[in-house]
């Protein structure tokens, strides 16, 4: 799903909200296309970010203060937050589909946003002589600030922002530590569809500041006494099923942001759910328990207290034991919710934790209930996290860095790659490894290998990741066309005979093909090197230039971008594997050398091992 296409998503669904409220008199009245579309805009932003609170967006309306006069505000209202009142100033942009992507103008539009905002916190700004809904909420803002309340401001706008302009524009303008800025961009609302619809995530939302990992969340505890607290800092309750089902239903997954996975679909799931169902009673015996990580337990009294409040809440192990119990509960009828309430009980180790290092630490050695592999433990690395956000704002790929984030989402339809599936291509493509990419691809994730460190670091650049894992993919495909056809061709039988298991050569293959044999792509780098020898100016390197075509070409989608590059490719291994004459092509670690001689060599210039010593090398392997 790249921008444009989640801007189609966008777009229909403002316009069937329109229609929806086409008798309101404040529609009835704009007459502008656009204008009407800016409207929708604003009821379409509501409507999405406060639908866990409010079924009808009817108390809404007298808030929208959008009309003559309104001076870049569209939205004021009051929130409480922490226990404290927050109030919000709101300013929605919306941009037609051709001026979405790169929207010049977007710098300017925040820049005067601000400068609006402020005079309204310094209440310099006149009130509007016919907007009074504006000026009763300007003077509710007044107020607020006198009393040094906290302020929001925030710019809606469908449009792809520069991300790296932010931080400065922030600086510039927000001079209190009261005032807090954020824009919401095109990229913020994708991100945000993603959570709610494929993760089942209810964070990320502007106007409703739900922060599972340092936010107040408050614990019901069963049974009179039953909080034990050990010297380490670690304290041990129980929790009911239906506290469970609570927390689960207001967090969701969130409540797992720090877990290296979230729960997945097993067989002891389904077991859970029916002890759950069946068995509440025996459930306590039958499971290990969930344990949890928080920076903070604020006081309370130890004889007597059923609650206790503590500072955010991150569910390190037990995550299958909480969705299991939540699905049960969720599936059960109002008798069989009574009886899992009074029977069903967990214990719950909650550590108090604000050391990063001791966080990651205890992560990563608390004892699990079904397996961990190796790239689970960089699931939460930044590194990912990076990846994710430039891969999201830059192309169709949705990248996948927890296993289980995805688990019941079309993964094909949806363009969701995981992390593993783009490290194996990248292996392959960029660090001309395709033996390791195809016969031990556990060991790139895994600590004791530097791969892993080689292939994601800070100079890591998400295009050549997209790049290796496209030629993948195309080449993937073309072979399992051969495979789906072979049988009625005898030239495509023989064909995928030495093809087969050559999907990762291939692929590194191509890195050298592309840029020696696509006639679009030399084309164009002679134009360019053209232009820069009448200008005086040194020639582009070739594998430089290679790598940004080539990106642009995938990216677009342009058919036959890697056509005769893959011809070639297919070329070098037939030869290879005449030469060769052994059944297993790629079983020794040489193979890849032996093809690149071959195609460094060309046609009669050929250096390549013995298949006496090819053979000794698998068997060795």
């Amino acid at each position: 799903m790249n921008n444009l296409d989640f801007y189609d998503i966008v777009d229909s669904e403002i316009d069937a909200i329109i229609d929806k409220y086409s008798d309101e008199e404040v529609l009835k009245n704009i007459k502008e296309t656009n204008s009407k579309k800016s409207y929708g805009f604003l009821l379409w932003f509501l409507e999405n970010n406060l639908k866990n609170e409010i079924a009808q967006i009817e108390k809404w309306k007298t808030y929208i203060v959008d009309g003559d006069d309104d001076n870049s505000c569209d939205l004021i209202f009051s929130n409480k937050e922490k226990d404290e009142e927050v109030f919000y100033i709101v300013q929605a942009k919306w941009f037609a589909k051709s001026n979405c992507i790169e929207s010049n103008g977007i710098t300017n539009i925040y820049k005067s946003c601000l400068t609006d905002f402020n005079m309204m916190i310094q209440h310099q700004k006149a009130e509007s002589p016919n907007n009074k809904k504006f000026n009763a909420m300007y003077k509710k803002l007044q107020k607020h600030v006198d009393n040094n309340g906290r302020v929001r401001f925030l710019l809606v706008t469908l449009c792809v922002t520069d991300k790296d302009f932010r931080i400065q524009e922030l600086n510039e303008y927000s001079h209190s530590p009261l005032v807090d800025t954020q824009i919401f961009d095109l990229i913020s609302m994708k991100n945000t569809y993603i959570d709610y619809n494929m993760r089942g995530y209810v964070t990320d939302n502007p106007l409703e500041n739900i922060d599972p990992i340092n936010g107040k969340i408050t614990i019901s505890i069963r049974q009179n006494g039953s909080l034990i607290v050990k010297p380490d800092n670690t304290f041990i309750f129980l929790l009911g099923a239906d506290h469970i089902y609570e927390l689960y239903k207001k967090y969701g997954t969130c409540l797992f942001l720090k877990n290296v996975r979230n729960p997945l679909t097993v067989s002891v799931n389904q077991r859970m759910q029916e002890s759950a169902l069946y068995e509440p009673d025996n459930f306590f015996g039958f499971n290990n328990g969930i344990t949890a990580i928080t920076k903070k337990v604020y006081p309370y009294y130890e004889k007597t207290t059923k609650k206790i409040s503590i500072a955010g809440m991150q569910i390190i192990n037990g995550a299958q034991t909480v969705k299991s119990i939540f699905e049960a509960y969720e599936r059960a009828n109002k008798s069989k919710r009574k009886e899992m309430s009074e029977k069903l009980i967990i214990s719950m180790k909650m550590i108090v934790v604000d050391d990063p290092k001791l966080e990651q630490n205890i992560i990563q050695f608390t004892n699990t209930q079904t397996p961990i592999e190796p790239r689970d433990y960089h699931s939460n690395d930044i590194i990912q996290s990076k990846i994710y956000y430039d891969l999201l704002r830059n192309t169709d790929i949705i990248y996948e860095r927890k296993r289980g984030e995805f688990e019941k989402v079309d993964h094909e339809k949806n363009r969701i790659v995981s992390n593993e599936d783009m490290a194996q291509a990248y292996v392959a493509f960029q660090l001309q490894n395709p033996h390791l990419a195809r016969t031990a691809p556990g060991t790139i994730f895994s600590s004791d290998a530097d791969i892993y460190e080689t292939i994601f670091n800070e100079q890591m650049d998400y295009r050549d990741l997209y790049n290796a894992y496209e030629v993948y993919s195309f080449v993937d495909k073309r072979v399992s066309e051969m495979k789906a056809n072979r049988k009625d061709n005898p030239e495509i039988e023989k064909k995928y005979k030495y093809l087969k298991d050559a999907r990762y050569y291939l692929t590194a293959l191509i890195k050298y093909t592309y840029q020696d044999y696509d006639s679009i792509f030399l084309e164009a780098y002679e134009k360019t090197n053209k232009k820069h020898i009448n200008k005086n100016e040194e020639t582009v390197e070739k594998s430089v230039m290679a790598r940004f075509f080539l990106f642009n070409k995938l990216k677009d989608h342009t058919e036959n971008a890697l056509d005769e590059a893959f011809e070639v490719a297919c070329e070098m291994l037939r030869k290879y594997s005449e030469i060769s004459k052994i059944t297993n092509l790629y079983g020794s670690k040489n193979a890849y050398n032996n093809i690149l001689a071959i195609y460094n060599k060309k046609e009669n210039e050929i250096v390549i091992e013995s298949v006496s010593e090819e053979k000794e090398d698998i068997m060795e392997e």
